[in-house]
């Protein structure tokens, strides 16, 4: 019994009607205290305790009590305290890192610094791992813009106050929960691997997918490649500058190779336009060929394409007779590189053969593949 007693009778004290009505009315006004706090383990002896409602907390407390069970109110989840964590009470009560994020359907515009998306469905992680995530789907007409030059944390710019340094940046569908029926977006420098665990939120914020990446210029505060489309997992770098005769001509994507002649193992770097989380990039060959010796007539080399100094993955051949000069007859055929190099860059080297001319290198990067769940 925790309820303290209105008086402590001595003996020959006389017992009044009042002082009587004192001590009982004490016990009826607060009965609740004659067991709460309980200062031992009650009994149920198998019985049900009906009408229950749990205690309800707006986050997680420390790990103290072994087997106490709680609601909480900010993430909807029946909660128990292991004594080694806390996790959920159900089928993902054994969950420690959650399943992970997951976007389907997305297609994505970035324009110099703002940024649009749209996706059928989103796959959010939490900020608790051990939460699960929450899946939106439908909303294939919902978009959302980010910003990179608007200041956070907040919805819709950049998760910190100061400008992003140079290197890469990393967009993200965001969420407030199971009740939001529309996402928003915000772009972080860091990545969604558990080491980074995904961007900072902002409030009331509790979970977010991962759709994207790109390399990033602190001069302009934007994307190193100012106009990008986005198609599930494929980014796809946009240009201008080597169409209508400037650049190396008729090609897609970012100029990277021109009239290159290097017949010896030659190592050309890609980070300036593809990010280091990409898991591949594309190549494309824009008027690769070669040009014949001097004062002949036939055309005989090929360049060969590596994904580092020992694993060629590609060779293209160029073989023309009864011509002073030639081209690839495979102009615009494309080749995907692994990403495994640091920093990202593949290896090329051209062969010749003696009298028949040299081997003339064009590429240029189209885009590559974000690991974002998508197909």
């Amino acid at each position: 019994m925790t309820l303290a007693r209105v008086h402590t009778w001595i003996a020959g004290e006389s017992l009044t009607a009042a002082a009587l009505n004192a001590e009982f009315n004490n016990i009826l006004a607060n009965g609740t205290q004659l067991i709460s706090p309980l200062s031992a383990n009650l009994n149920f002896a198998r019985n049900q305790a009906t009408n229950l409602v749990l205690e309800n907390l707006g986050s997680d407390p420390v790990t103290s009590s072994p087997g106490r069970v709680y609601f909480n109110t900010g993430t909807a989840q029946v909660m128990v305290d292991t004594g080694a964590g806390i996790q959920i009470v159900g089928p993902n009560s054994t969950a420690r890192s959650g399943v992970g994020s997951r976007v389907r359907g997305l297609f994505g515009s970035i324009s110099t610094n703002v940024a649009t998306f749209q996706a059928f469905e989103f796959l959010f992680q939490t900020t608790n791992p051990a939460s699960g995530s929450f899946l939106m789907s439908g909303m294939n007409n919902v978009t959302f813009t980010v910003n990179c030059q608007t200041a956070g944390v907040t919805a819709g710019g950049r998760d910190q106050a100061a400008a992003f340094a140079a290197s890469e940046v990393h967009w993200y569908a965001i969420t407030t929960g199971f009740a939001s029926t529309t996402p928003a977006g915000i772009i972080s420098k860091k990545t969604p691997f558990t080491s980074d665990g995904g961007p900072t939120l902002p409030t009331s914020y509790v979970g977010w997918a991962y759709l994207c990446s790109a390399v990033y210029t602190s001069l302009s505060s934007a994307p190193s490649v100012p106009v990008q489309r986005v198609q599930g997992q494929q980014t796809y770098l946009l240009t201008t500058s080597n169409f209508a005769g400037a650049g190396q001509g008729n090609g897609a994507g970012v100029p990277i190779l021109t009239a290159a002649t290097a017949e010896v193992e030659t190592s050309v770097l890609v980070n300036a336009a593809v990010p280091s989380i990409a898991i591949s990039y594309q190549l494309q060959h824009v008027g690769t060929g070669g040009l014949t010796s001097a004062g002949g007539t036939n055309l005989r080399c090929q360049s060969v394409i590596e994904q580092d100094f020992s694993v060629p993955l590609q060779t293209v051949d160029t073989r023309i007779d009864g011509v002073t000069s030639g081209r690839l007859n495979h102009d615009n055929s494309v080749v995907t590189m692994p990403n495994t190099n640091i920093p990202a860059s593949f290896v090329y080297y051209n062969v010749a053969t003696t009298g028949f001319g040299s081997a003339l290198l064009n590429m240029n990067v189209i885009g590559y593949t974000n690991i974002n769940g998508d197909q």
